[in-house]
């Protein structure tokens, strides 16, 4: 799933070369199907930022500098709300003995007044996302064979990366709401507005789940 962004880009590239191309005689053609790709682009633009740079071909290399800023604010927001979900059970467990032990001196030793007055404050912990980003990328590394191995490293980015650059294990879904659409676009009715076929098909499926009578 990592390729989508660079597939997508690849073939709107591929367009806008030959709707440019006054030589070409099917210059048109390739304008309107350019057009219609930006249509569904604008519904995987977002989609694809994630699985993009979780990739561990690509990152960041597949963004132009005008769109890397709004890339990045969109990975950090997904990684903070995994992040979330994992302190839920990491922040409720017991801490170790020796985590034990540790805090018992460190108070201690401050009861004494024996800390250490001039220590270097605590700089900002380095989050997982901006290791991850600073590695080189790997060309030569399958992405969930390359998260596989960096798990320990990377615990949080890596339940995201199963997430996102996973593919669904059927295509059942897909080719059942295929199905039901040529039931309902057909030879002799095939004049239907986009807006009145979904509203079809979505009153078909509230019907089979008994969610209408």
């Amino acid at each position: 799933m990592g390729d989508t962004r660079l597939v997508f880009a690849g073939v709107q590239a591929h367009l806008e070369k030959y709707a440019k191309d006054n030589s070409f005689a099917q210059r048109e053609v390739a304008a309107s199907i350019s057009c219609k790709i930006e249509e569904y682009w604008v519904i995987m633009d977002s989609a694809s930022t994630t699985s993009a740079i979780l990739d561990s071909q690509s990152k960041l290399t597949v963004f132009s500098n005008e769109s890397k800023s709004d890339a990045c604010a969109h990975i950090q927001f997904i990684y903070e709300l995994y992040k979330g979900r994992s302190s839920l059970h990491t922040d409720l467990a017991p801490p170790t003995p020796a985590k034990k032990t540790r805090q018992y001196f460190t108070s201690l030793r401050q009861n004494m007044g024996l800390t250490n007055e001039n220590s270097t404050p605590e700089l900002e912990t380095e989050t997982e996302l901006d290791r991850y980003l600073e590695l080189p990328i790997d060309d030569e590394a399958e992405p969930l064979l390359w998260w596989q191995a960096h798990t320990c490293e990377f615990p949080v980015l890596s339940s995201m990366a199963r997430d996102y650059l996973t593919i669904q294990a059927t295509s059942v879904a897909s080719e059942h709401a295929f199905s039901i659409a040529g039931n309902t676009i057909t030879k002799t009715r095939n004049r239907l507005l986009p807006e009145t076929a979904r509203a079809c098909l979505c009153v078909k499926s509230w019907i089979d789940n008994d969610l209408v009578k």
